[in-house]
């Protein structure tokens, strides 16, 4: 599947968010991760999206996660979120 250009939601910003946004990206995707975290609770792998010039939200997921052609959902993420319903 060819995922040049196309714009991924990564629904997770943890180590697989993080490693999902970085794999998207090296294939020429334009990833956005989002996390119901607060800031201050995932600040860590917050630099880390900054750093690869990542987009990013947390402390709650915005209408932006819809904006895309593919989500990908960390496997953390329970899959009865609201996010995901």
């Amino acid at each position: 599947m060819e995922i040049k250009g196309k714009k991924i939601s990564i629904i997770g910003a943890v180590r697989s968010g993080l490693g999902a946004a970085k794999l998207s990206k090296n294939l020429g995707a334009i990833p956005f991760v989002s996390d119901s975290a607060a800031k201050e609770k995932i600040i860590q792998w917050i630099s880390r999206f900054e750093e690869e010039g990542i987009a990013y939200e947390c402390g709650s997921h915005s209408e932006k996660v819809f904006d895309c052609d593919f989500i990908v959902t960390s496997p953390g993420v329970p899959t009865d979120s609201e996010i995901l319903i």
